[in-house]
This record gives C-alpha cells, sequence and structure tokens, in this order.
C-alpha cells in the first residue's frame, strides 16, 4: 500500500478529498445535519466531498480557512478521518460531538471539554499501549473553554470514559462482564468521571502519534437546532484563540489542478 492511500483521482481513499484542499485546522462532527449550520457560519463554503459517513465542507472564517468533516460515530471512523486528514495537511483538530452521564439522572445541558479520556476503546490500542495516556492539546481546551464562556455556556472539564459499549456502562448487571463494568463504573465515579463518549479517547491518541493538536467539545443533546450553530461558533472562536500564537498560515495551500 502507498503512504498515502489515494483513488485515481488522487482524492483520499475515505474522506474523498485531495491533499491540501482544507487548509490546516478542521472540525470533526458526528452529526452530519451539523454540516448545515457549518456552511451558514462559513463564507465561501462549499461541499468538498461526500463519501459513505464521511462528508465535508470547507469555507473561511475571519480570513481563517477551515474544514468541517462529518465522520459517523465510532473509534474507528475517528481513527480513519485523523490519519487523512493529517495526509490532507491538516494540523489541528476540534471533535464536536455527543455524550452521556454513567448516571443518566444526571442529564443536563452542560458542555463537557475533557482534557483526557480514559480509553475504554480498542482502536487506540492499535498504536500505542494502555499505558499511554489520551491527552487533548492543554493550549486548545483552554481556548474552548474560554469560548465557551464567551458564549455564556458553563462548560464542565475533566476526564471522559471513551467506550466502544455505552450500554454495557449504563446497563451492566446485565451483562456477561457485569462485574469488570461495575468496577470500571466505580472507579469513574470515585474519580469524579461522569461523562461517556465514543471516540475522544482515539481522537487524543492517534493525533498524539502523528503530531496533531486535537481537543474535543462534548454535548449531551446534539438534536436541539440551537446546539449546532452554538458550538461550531465556540469551536471557531477557539481556533482563532488557539492558532493566532503559533503563526499559523491561515491560508489553504494552492493544489495542483
Amino acid at each position: 500500500m502507498s503512504p498515502t492511500p489515494s483513488r485515481d483521482d488522487h482524492r483520499l481513499w475515505h474522506l474523498g478529498c485531495h491533499p491540501g484542499e482544507l487548509g490546516q485546522v478542521a472540525i470533526l462532527t458526528s452529526e452530519a445535519l451539523f454540516l448545515k449550520a457549518a456552511a451558514t457560519l462559513l463564507e465561501n463554503s462549499r461541499s468538498v466531498a461526500a463519501n459513505r459517513e464521511f462528508s465535508i465542507v470547507t469555507g473561511q472564517y475571519l480570513q481563517l480557512a477551515i474544514g468541517v468533516v462529518a465522520i459517523g460515530l465510532g473509534a474507528p471512523c475517528m481513527a480513519i478521518a485523523v490519519e487523512e486528514l493529517k495526509m490532507a495537511g491538516i494540523s489541528t483538530l476540534i471533535y464536536v460531538g455527543d455524550y452521556l452521564p454513567l448516571d443518566l439522572s444526571t442529564v443536563g445541558s452542560r458542555i463537557y471539554i475533557p482534557h483526557a479520556a480514559i480509553r475504554d476503546e480498542v482502536t487506540s490500542q492499535q498504536y500505542v499501549p494502555l499505558a499511554y495516556p489520551a491527552l487533548a492539546d492543554p493550549d486548545l481546551v483552554e481556548a474552548l473553554i474560554r469560548s465557551a464562556r464567551d458564549e455564556g455556556e458553563n462548560p464542565h472539564g475533566g476526564w471522559c470514559l471513551s467506550t466502544d459499549s455505552p450500554y454495557q456502562h449504563l446497563q451492566p448487571a446485565q451483562r456477561p462482564l457485569s462485574i469488570e463494568i461495575e468496577r470500571l463504573n466505580a472507579f469513574c465515579a470515585y474519580l469524579g468521571i461522569w461523562g461517556m463518549d465514543l471516540s475522544a479517547s482515539t481522537l487524543f491518541t492517534v493525533a498524539r502519534v502523528l503530531g496533531l493538536r486535537s481537543a474535543a467539545l462534548l454535548h449531551p443533546d446534539l438534536h436541539r437546532p440551537e446546539v449546532g450553530p452554538t458550538l461550531l461558533r465556540i469551536a471557531l472562536a477557539a481556533f482563532l484563540r488557539g492558532l493566532k500564537p503559533s503563526g499559523i498560515n491561515q491560508n489553504p495551500p494552492e493544489r495542483n489542478s
């Protein structure tokens, strides 16, 4: 296999975009409907690609080139997206997704911005041993927190639990591995880890292995119509906060036709 798997027209195998087509920063999301909201927030927005669960809209936000990528659900899709976005020239990623409290009686509407994640999924274990921590980029986390507060939100921080099997954790007594699951749930409760998602730990791990910066912005109810635009505004503002000091090139590189 070649170092950059691509189709005959040189588009990346799964994402369907050309290398260099998206600029250097991207928002990843598990909610495909967010692409419509993104198109209204970005200048010169256009649909770049759509293939299986992957769809991409690109545009500019205050002259910063942004790619917004719907990636579907779960850790494998996240790893594929991060790998191919690296090939596309992306250096910084913010994931906008959902989470569930481990205790459903505590369901609320607070934004969750984890600075680290427990790797209770298998995909990241194909990259590094479990002893390797899944850590978000601290500057991006701080930028997200400040941007969320500017939107009038009161975000929750700390760690999250990333798992391939959320229903096992919600209904452990009915499962064959109930003792192990209940032990992990108790460990999370003891340490104040109450949010559970599917792929933040994969994002943090794979991004660090590939030399990328990443962070996550999670919400328990992505289907509320006002949530998508709010989260996207927070992510866009966080890019401006987190990237300006680094001197990143705000214009996408030219692509040879």
